[in-house]
């Protein structure tokens, strides 16, 4: 199963990125008057809040780190007025920013390797 994954990475993360694309977009079109979209027992407010989130996610998790960012604060802004201070949405901005300090150092090593073999 691992291998199939890592195998089909690129096919899996667009499928999820076209996934929560058509869900945002979907949100923001729809008519709230009338049919709603929802999953299990949430209210569209809440699939909107989760999929901004989840998105936000994925993008970090593909080093698309400014789009994450963009995402996860409106999940965060949205979070923070519907349920207060105390969110899991705090851990999901905190995850981005670790993955986007740790790839930033990795490209900087990379840059310092190089400028070392550039002086030799």
């Amino acid at each position: 199963m691992l291998s199939f994954l890592i195998a089909n990475i690129s096919t899996i993360l667009g499928r999820a990125t076209q996934m929560y694309e058509r869900v945002l977009e979907t949100l923001i079109t729809q008519d709230m008057s009338g049919k709603f979209l929802s999953a299990c027992n949430m209210v569209p407010e809440e699939v909107s809040l989760g999929a901004t989130c989840s998105y936000g996610q994925l993008l970090s998790h593909s080093g698309k780190f400014n789009e994450a960012e963009d995402y996860l604060t409106r999940a965060l802004k949205k979070a923070e007025e519907k349920f207060g201070a105390n969110h899991p949405v705090l851990t999901c901005v905190d995850r981005m920013y670790k993955l986007k300090a740790k790839s930033e150092g990795e490209i900087e090593r990379k840059r310092k390797k190089k400028r070392g073999r550039e002086r030799d």
